[in-house]
């Protein structure tokens, strides 16, 4: 696997896993739905203007904005 295609993988909560997109993009995984599952996708979390801001997928709520990438795990790891 070349380096363009490594991904950096930060386990948040028991069932999900948050994956290094680049460039301050980062996708949040429930590990316990398998891959070939569009369910598995929780959100998508940006770090933008010192903010993260999280778009969720599976639960289509409004989008939010965190003050902090600690933060705004708290809120996936919740969800």
């Amino acid at each position: 696997m070349s380096q363009a295609h490594v991904q950096e993988r930060v386990p948040t909560a028991v069932h999900a896993e948050l994956v290094w997109m680049g460039a301050g993009g980062w996708v949040a995984y429930d590990t316990s739905v398998p891959e070939n599952d569009a369910r598995r996708v929780l959100a998508y979390l940006e770090c933008k203007d010192q903010h993260v801001v999280v778009t969720w997928v599976r639960d289509k709520r409004a989008d939010e904005r965190f003050d902090s990438l600690r933060d705004a795990l708290q809120a996936v790891r919740g969800c």
